[in-house]
């Protein structure tokens, strides 16, 4: 693009500025974001992609500055994609929750009382997955308005099985998947409000 199109010398200053910092920041967060998924920690995910939201719109800002059109305004966010991500962060979450939940019943070494808590919570993460999952129909059907309330109803959920091991005077064995379900629902929820929102 800077070799061969058509720009002024000042835009191609800012394409390259763009290419040699802003991109390879967002690289870097999302490279990072990555390796932390793979490690199961959603909350240092999270935050890895709140750096990279907080640059979208960066090289859009550094074109304006100069008075130059950006010519890279249509890539720099695509919101379907990023919302898409964020939903299924959120039901991959739930759904890994409720498999970590199944193993802690079968071969974990907790009191009957405790398993009973978890058993409750198996339930309360299968409603999750299923409001996930409705939630990933509505918005391929590009219902957003329904895919909010959906995940809107998940983040309000988030801390059910704290609820459930309060109540039962037990500790929450599940307070970082729970915390990590809270922050990824948060963000879906964001995404999909810009989206509706353009």
């Amino acid at each position: 693009m800077i070799k061969n199109g058509n720009f002024s010398l000042r835009a191609k200053e800012i394409l390259k500025k763009c290419a040699n910092e802003v991109f390879n920041d967002e690289i870097y967060w999302l490279s990072d974001a990555i390796d932390w998924l793979k490690k199961g920690s959603y909350t240092d995910a999270l935050d890895d992609i709140g750096e990279v939201r907080a640059m979208a719109y960066d090289c859009d800002d550094l074109f304006d500055e100069k008075g130059e059109y950006d010519p890279l305004k249509e890539e720099q966010v695509d919101m379907d994609d990023l919302s898409l991500i964020g939903t299924q962060l959120c039901l991959t979450n739930a759904t890994n929750t409720g498999t970590k939940i199944n193993d802690m019943i079968k071969n974990g070494n907790f009191s009957h009382e405790v398993k009973e808590i978890l058993r409750l919570c198996d339930g309360a993460y299968n409603n999750q997955i299923d409001l996930l999952n409705g939630a990933m129909d509505s918005f391929e059907k590009g219902d957003y308005s329904d895919a909010v309330v959906k995940v809107g109803r998940v983040k309000e959920r988030a801390y059910d099985c704290d609820d459930l091991f309060f109540e039962g005077g037990e500790e929450d064995l599940l307070k970082k998947d729970e915390g990590d379900l809270d922050g990824l629902s948060g963000l879906a929820l964001f995404l999909i409000g810009r989206l509706r929102g353009r």
